[in-house]
């Protein structure tokens, strides 16, 4: 019987390298028969057909807008488990992309939707009024309750960021 007849009647009963060289180890031997079967498993179209991704594709990243004038786009993070000082252990940092400019407010933690919303009321809004965008990856609870609704004044859209922390 021929070398790769003898690794397809095996590796078709139970498909994976070492389990058909453990198969195939058991009726016959010949020099370089390991490196045979990998070779011969990894060139399995069935196989590759089936075989689990374990490097699944992710979508490409869409670039963010380049804003035209400041503070129509700003981005929003928390740095959190800081020292605390004077009852504060967090900080919330935004960036506005067109001059890069950036306000640090120092928060907790725990810091809820609501009252990051009036961090951004009395640290961004008041003093350069409304925006076009925000980028922050928070989810969509803290974009429901940071935006005003749409039937007031303006429509904020918050998009989702990717986060490196």
């Amino acid at each position: 019987m021929h070398r790769s007849n003898t690794s397809q009647l095996y590796h078709i009963r139970t498909p994976g390298r070492w389990k058909t060289y453990e198969l195939v180890q058991r009726d016959y031997w010949w020099p370089g028969m390991s490196v045979f079967v990998k070779n011969y498993v990894d060139g399995c179209a069935i196989c590759q057909a089936t075989k689990n991704n374990t490097h699944p594709i992710r979508p490409p990243n869409q670039p963010i807008i380049t804003p035209t004038k400041p503070w129509s786009l700003i981005t929003s993070d928390f740095i959190t488990d800081l020292p605390e000082i004077n009852g504060f252990n967090s900080i919330n940092v935004v960036v506005d992309k067109f001059s890069k400019a950036i306000i640090i407010t120092p928060c907790r933690k725990d810091i809820t939707a609501e009252e990051t919303a009036t961090l951004f009321l009395n640290n961004v809004w008041k003093r350069f009024g409304l925006l076009d965008r925000i980028i922050s990856d928070r989810g969509p609870q803290f974009a429901s309750l940071v935006t005003i609704p749409k039937e007031e004044y303006l429509i904020y859209e918050i998009w989702p960021g990717d986060s490196n922390a």
